[in-house]
């Protein structure tokens, strides 16, 4: 499968394409706000870097295509193994296969990608792991 195929492109390309990804920046600014605030207050954060696009998913025999808006860890992303690990289940094959085609993308086409820095106050770690911490997906109106 080509890598275009896995990322979304909107209409006239490059521009509408980033209006859609400053809409989730927006979203993903208002809810980790309180990081920005307790970083800026220097009090304990955890800070981590993540690149979000749009990809466009088909599933094997299946026909429908389900739109994602990704948001991954940069180093994630970068580090991608070779070989696809163990799946919980069968079914997340084609979300390894859009990782795959994102992390061959992210140089190539690297405009179809937004680099954000996601900070969230230490009050919300516990061992390490984020507490009720959810990413909001955008709804049409």
């Amino acid at each position: 499968m080509p890598i275009r195929s896995s990322i979304i492109s909107i209409g006239r390309g490059f521009v509408n394409l980033r209006n859609y990804l400053n809409a989730v920046l927006n979203e993903l600014s208002e809810t980790f706000s309180d990081g920005q605030l307790a970083k800026d207050l220097g009090l304990p954060t955890v800070t981590r870097q993540y690149l979000i696009c749009l990809t466009n998913e088909a599933d094997g025999a299946v026909r429908t295509r389900k739109l994602r808006i990704m948001v991954i860890q940069k180093h994630l992303l970068t580090n991608l193994p070779d070989q696809m690990p163990t799946l919980e289940s069968p079914h997340h094959q084609t979300l390894w296969e859009t990782l795959s085609h994102l992390a061959e993308a992210r140089d190539k086409l690297p405009h179809y990608f937004f680099e954000i820095e996601l900070v969230v106050p230490g009050s919300k770690m516990q061992k390490g792991k984020l507490l009720n911490l959810r990413l909001i997906v955008l709804e049409p109106d």
